[in-house]
This record gives C-alpha cells, sequence and structure tokens, in this order.
C-alpha cells in the first residue's frame, strides 16, 4: 500500500531538488578552489612561498608560536597572490606586497595596525628569504620598508574595583590556575605584557612578594609587591612542573602573544570588552594605578607602580586632572566614568 503524501511531505518533495541544486553548486566551487590552490603551489610562485615556510619551520631562533604565526601570515600573502593569478616569483613585487599589506579583512573592513605590521614583517621574510635563496636577483625591500597605515591612539580607560572582581570571580578553572592566574595577577600589579614575557624565576622573590619588572618601550624597571592573591597565583605557577608552565622558547610565563591573550580573555569572559568605550587589554593594568592611587591619594605612587616617568601621562591613562585639585578632580573622574 503506497504511503500518503501529507502537505508536508509534498512541500519537502518540491524543496528537496532545489537543495540538491545547491549542494552541488557548493562542491563545485569546493573544488574549483582546490583546483586552482593546486595549481598555484605547483607554479614557481607557489614553491618560492613554500621555500620560505621551510625556512621558518627550520630556523631554531623561532618559538612554535611565531612560527605558527609566519606560517598564517604567510598564507595570507599566497591568498592574495593567487587571487591575482600570478604564477611567477618576480610578478610578486614590492608593490603588489604593499598591497597586501594594506589589503582589507574578509569583512571589508581595513586592517588594524598590529595586523598590517604583521604582515609587513611577514613581507619582509619573504623577501629576504628568496633574496638569500637565489629566487630573486635583486632585494626589493632594500633601502625601503612596506608602509603601516597610521591610526590615532586610543583610548583606554582603567578598570575599577567592582570590575575587576567581575574578571578575578569565576573566571579561571583548575587547569587554568597555574598559569594563566599568574600572568593575570602580574597583569594587575601594574606590569606590561613584554615585561611579563622577559620576567624569570629570578625576578621573583616569593619572601616578600616582589617582582622586578625589567621595563619596556614606554615603562622604566622597578619593584612592586604582589598582593595575597597575586602571591598565591604567581607561587603556584612556579611550583608547577615544567610542561604545565607553558614555557616556550625559555619563557617563564609564556610568549608575549600568550600573555596578551589573558587580560583579553579575562575581559571577554566578564564580559567588560569593549574597545570602542576603552576597556582593552591595558585597563587591567591601570587598574593598579588606580588602586595606588586610591591608597595613597599621591599620583607620584601610580606613576611609578605603572612604570610612567611622566605624571602627566600617568594622570591622562587614569583619566583624572590633577594639577589644580587632584582629590575632586579624580573623585569626579571617577564619577563621570562609572
Amino acid at each position: 500500500m503506497s504511503r500518503r503524501k501529507t502537505p508536508s511531505t509534498r512541500a519537502a518533495a518540491k524543496v528537496q531538488p532545489e537543495q540538491r541544486a545547491e549542494a552541488q553548486r557548493v562542491r563545485q566551487e569546493r573544488r574549483s578552489r582546490q583546483r586552482t590552490r593546486a595549481k598555484f603551489e605547483a607554479s614557481e610562485l607557489g614553491q618560492a612561498f613554500h621555500a620560505v615556510i621551510d625556512s621558518v619551520r627550520c630556523d631554531p631562533h623561532l618559538s612554535r608560536e611565531t612560527r605558527h604565526w609566519y606560517e598564517w601570515s604567510i598564507g595570507i600573502h599566497m591568498d592574495f597572490a593567487m587571487a591575482l593569478g600570478l604564477t611567477k616569483t618576480d610578478d610578486f613585487t614590492f608593490d603588489i606586497a604593499q598591497e597586501a599589506v594594506l589589503a582589507p579583512n574578509d569583512d571589508g573592513t581595513p586592517p588594524a595596525t598590529g595586523t598590517a605590521c604583521s604582515r609587513a614583517t611577514t613581507g619582509h621574510r619573504i623577501f629576504n628569504t628568496w633574496h638569500e635563496l637565489g629566487l630573486i636577483s635583486e632585494n626589493p625591500i632594500h633601502g625601503r620598508t612596506l608602509r603601516i597605515p597610521r591610526t590615532p591612539r586610543c583610548f583606554t580607560r582603567p578598570i575599577f574595583g567592582a570590575e575587576m572582581a567581575d574578571c578575578m570571580r569565576g573566571v579561571f578553572s583548575r587547569r587554568e590556575v597555574t598559569s594563566t592566574g599568574a600572568v593575570f595577577s602580574l597583569c594587575r600589579t601594574g606590569g606590561v605584557g613584554s615585561e611579563i614575557a622577559k620576567l624569570t624565576a629570578d625576578d621573583i622573590n616569593l619572601e616578600n612578594g616582589e617582582v622586578m619588572f625589567p621595563g619596556s618601550k614606554n615603562t622604566v624597571a622597578r619593584i612592586v609587591v604582589l598582593d595575597e592573591w597575586g602571591l598565591d597565583m604567581v607561587a603556584r605557577h612556579l611550583a608547577a612542573p615544567v610542561y604545565a608552565r607553558k614555557s616556550y622558547a625559555g619563557h617563564t610565563f609564556g610568549a608575549l602573544t600568550m600573555v596578551n591573550m589573558v587580560p583579553t580573555r579575562a575581559l571577554k569572559r566578564a564580559g567588560l570588552w569593549n574597545p570602542p568605550e576603552g576597556i582593552r587589554i591595558g585597563s587591567v593594568r591601570l587598574w593598579a594605578g588606580v588602586h595606588e592611587l586610591d591608597r595613597t591619594g599621591r599620583i607620584e605612587d601610580a606613576a611609578r607602580i605603572l612604570g610612567i616617568p611622566s605624571l602627566d601621562r600617568t594622570a591622562e591613562l587614569l583619566g583624572i586632572d590633577w594639577m589644580p585639585d587632584i582629590g575632586k578632580a579624580y573623585a569626579e573622574s571617577r564619577r563621570r566614568v562609572q
């Protein structure tokens, strides 16, 4: 006995051919992209790009994360060259590499300064490697560099007590407590990501809770004191086995990329991440300046713990007007931000 067709089965029978046609179109597009990719990788230019990837993988001075980053960034240049239909090494000129650096993202937005900088660094390595291997006669970047778009300084505001509590509450799992918790505690003590990446066990005195930050491009070397929670996190991290510390290429607390991911992830988990409103990576570090200013009332102490040699720059970062009446201006700025 045949099955009687209901309105729902009749509608499904009508839609089914359309779905099959759409699935077939998707498969054809995927196969076309695969053929285009295979043809490009077999070309002279594709082989030249793979030579750069091989040199990156064999470089003993690069960490595992840096190698992955280079391979990902080289893939962007490869996709750009493949989209233009280039097949010869000489076709990938300095101007083409400059266009790849400034190319918009997949969503059509312009690349961020950090993204453009990574593309330019990779472009320099591509040309230098090709010249060393004899794949090109002249180095296109000799005496010049790939241009990076300049963007205005981004506003960053510190997070305050309740917001810091949201970051700390329920953010760290047991698996992450020895690594993520240690890095986050150093960030909230005023450390910059590049400083934390350079720290070793010798820079930390667990007896009195002191940390010797080495300084960075915009900060000076200084000694800060961890609070009880931060000292506990750092002590657990240093007591963990080497494999559990996520120590790569000699970094005690992780490479710079890993360190910068910690405050970003903490802010996102707490629902606070909002770059247009000024809440970004630096907001966690600036909390140390706010906390010290609340404790002592002296902007000099806030500048010292943040490692900023300029009091005016410290006041600008903390969002206060400290010259005429620091107490009144600070209270007004706190109410305005909160």
